[in-house]
């Protein structure tokens, strides 16, 4: 709050028009002594209020200031304590999918065994089948020669008989 003394201007010399100046000069010097004085007063006050002002603002931002840092580092543990979360759930997914993986690498080589017995069996199995088949063959054949041998001794035997019967 700022107070300003106005200051009259001093008349002398009987310059001004309407007013005798009735003051003797040591009265008006005791004036200007005064006048000089509250403006002294006025300035000082002024300084003086400028500095409680300042001092103020600088408690309010001081205030402000410890106010932000604890805020801000209230927000700053809060995210290293998330960042923690993230980082502890991360490590338990990945142990997860290591166990995962294991488990599937330990099926995908249980299959492989697997086929490579299946495929071996398949190979004995065609082995077999084809031994088979050429042994059936062979007896087919055996047998069709076995027929063949006895149709003609069957034949020959006939016309022997129908030969002595003629």
């Amino acid at each position: 709050m700022s107070k300003s003394i106005r200051i009259m201007p001093s008349v002398k010399n009987g310059d001004d028009h309407g007013v005798q100046s009735s003051k003797p000069s040591k009265l008006q010097d005791t004036e200007d002594q005064e006048l000089e004085l509250y403006a002294k007063a006025a300035a000082e006050f002024k300084v003086s209020w400028q500095k409680h002002k300042q001092e103020r603002e600088n408690k309010v931002a001081q205030a402000v200031r410890a106010e932000l840092n604890e805020y801000i580092s209230g927000k700053c543990a809060a995210m290293k304590e998330v960042a923690a979360k993230i980082e502890h759930t991360y490590q338990n997914y990945l142990a997860q999918t290591a166990v995962v993986e294991d488990k599937m690498r330990a099926v995908m080589v249980a299959i492989v065994e697997k086929q490579q017995k299946l495929l071996s069996l398949a190979v004995q199995k065609h082995q077999k089948v084809i031994q088979v088949g050429q042994d059936v063959e062979a007896a087919q054949t055996e047998a069709l020669r076995r027929v063949k041998t006895a149709c003609k001794d069957y034949i020959a035997l006939q016309d022997a008989l129908s030969a002595e019967r003629d």
